[in-house]
């Protein structure tokens, strides 16, 4: 797992397998680890991607203070699918991570 700096917020980040890049979205009660069952099958053909969202662990944890809104979510979804290589990016999601990715 590597971290990457994307709107003022270090997220982790995961990646395997080669090809196009396929980006995995968990829903709001979850991380990374929710996909951990899709990584290795989906890698054969693509390079995926896991990431936990803002605030989702391992991350560093939200605060009184800080924001946890849509928006904040989809701009980081839209920084990191900048950051990746290949584009146009495969997106899988699900719950509150698949009305993120729509």
């Amino acid at each position: 797992m590597k971290t990457v700096l994307l709107n003022d917020y270090l997220f982790n980040i995961d990646q395997s397998g080669s090809g196009r890049t396929t980006l995995l979205v968990h829903g709001s009660a979850s991380d990374y680890r929710t996909w951990a069952g899709q990584i290795e099958p989906l890698s054969r053909q693509f390079t995926v991607t896991t990431y936990s969202r803002r605030y989702h662990w391992p991350n560093v944890q939200i605060s009184d203070n800080q924001d946890y809104s849509m928006h904040q979510h989809l701009n980081d979804l839209i920084q990191l699918i900048e950051h990746l290589p290949g584009h146009p990016v495969n997106l899988v999601a699900h719950s509150y991570g698949a009305l993120l990715a729509l």
